[in-house]
């Protein structure tokens, strides 16, 4: 991974996405291996993408909303829990509490970030009834009859993301 020299005291800015354009210092960002940890993969699986960092010391640091990112990915962890580990990271460093809020404040900016856009496209998605719509246009009437009267009277189901099992169960 190319990096350039960036940002001061001693802070060198590897290239990648605007992932690093958060507030929080540097030295509040987790390194790349604890990052990988907080995320749930091995850091080597981290270190063959192109995960934007910046040197501090003879330390690779991921911004938190790149680990957010991560964690969005791979879901290996709840994204909670990926955001709590990372203030806790933010708390073993911070010079004051002020720095911890930088930490806090873009954690939940993402969340609030990503959870209404996931929220907006699944309204979207429901209010529409899009795939009722899909089924009249491709069934035979009679068929989507009993398709719709089917449907008439349950409540919509949402959206799930997914069952997460632990490392050491099948799923």
């Amino acid at each position: 991974m190319a990096s350039h020299p960036g940002i001061a005291h001693g802070v060198a800015v590897s290239q990648g996405r605007d992932a690093l354009s958060g507030v929080a210092p540097v030295w509040l960002w987790p390194s790349l291996r604890s990052a990988a940890a907080i995320v749930g993969v091995n850091a080597s699986t981290l270190s063959r993408r192109d995960v934007p960092t910046a040197r501090a010391g003879s330390e690779q640091r991921v911004a938190p909303v790149a680990v957010m990112e991560l964690g969005d990915h791979y879901r290996r962890r709840p994204i909670g829990e990926v955001a709590a580990e990372l203030v806790e990271v933010a708390r073993v460093g911070a010079r004051g509490l002020g720095e911890v809020e930088q930490v806090e404040r873009e954690v939940a900016d993402y969340l609030d970030r990503t959870r209404a856009e996931a929220g907006a496209a699944a309204r979207a998605e429901v209010s529409g009834d899009s795939w009722l719509e899909e089924a009249q246009r491709r069934l035979p009437p009679e068929l989507f009859a009993e398709v719709r009267s089917a449907v008439a009277d349950r409540p919509s189901i949402g959206s799930v993301r997914g069952t997460r099992f632990a490392e050491d169960e099948e799923g």
